[in-house]
């Protein structure tokens, strides 16, 4: 059986901790020189004065939050493949734009965006950060627990994530988690829509589901067995 799934992200909001680094959210990790170049114009050294190109460069921030408006952007790609009960997962780390050069993505963190073990899988999508700080693809492989305990589970994890760091945009993820042992795949996702779609010799099924104002989280089950 495989899975594909894209998430369609919500409009950005403004964030105030945002604005006072230049970005949306906060990077959790960065690479090369861009980790020195951030680190000088945020203040981390001994000159705390705010340099005339942060300050345009946070002038740009505001004009690309309107052009932001006009453009599309790239969603996040997750695969997981499940063969004799043996599961392989793959994912991408897309999503939104306007990030801080040289950061990492979730997927570049083993246990954050995608994690397995045999008879287990999951892949995630949403603010990458979050997914990091607390390893939550693993954590999912961990609990094996249902689609309402992994909703549970990114309610007292992920958005209590956004709250500590003081993220003030829409909470907006999605978990994808195979368990052969439930013979079971779940969908969970609080974004306003998310594509999923899975295939075995037997069937061929896309679907976009769509989150009612009403829930903090979508859920999803399909059973295994039905795609045999």
């Amino acid at each position: 059986m495989r899975l594909l799934f894209e998430v369609e992200i919500c409009p950005m909001e403004e964030s105030t901790l945002g604005l006072e680094m230049g970005q949306l959210i906060r990077p959790c990790l960065l690479t090369g020189s861009s980790a020195l170049n951030y680190a000088k114009e945020n203040g981390l050294f001994k000159d705390n004065t705010v340099k005339i190109s942060q300050r345009k460069r946070g002038e740009r921030y505001l004009e690309l939050l309107e052009e932001s408006k006009k453009q599309e952007t790239s969603d996040t790609v997750g695969c997981l493949v499940m063969e004799n009960g043996h599961i392989v997962v793959a994912s991408s780390s897309g999503g939104n734009w306007l990030k801080q050069p040289g950061r990492g993505g979730l997927c570049s963190v083993p246990g954050a965006g995608a994690w397995c073990e045999d008879g287990v899988g999951c892949v995630c999508s949403g603010y990458g950060e979050c997914f990091m700080r607390s390893l939550f693809a693993k954590r999912c492989c961990d609990l094996r627990g249902t689609a309402e305990e992994i909703a549970e589970l990114m309610q007292n994890t992920l958005l209590k994530d956004m709250q500590q760091m003081k993220i003030t945009l829409d909470p907006v993820f999605a978990v994808a988690f195979l368990d052969e042992r439930q013979s079971a795949m779940h969908i969970v996702h609080s974004s306003t829509h998310f594509g999923f779609g899975y295939r075995s010799e037997t069937t061929s099924q896309v679907e976009i589901s769509e989150k009612t104002n009403t829930q903090q989280f979508q859920i999803h089950t399909i059973h295994i067995f039905h795609l045999c």
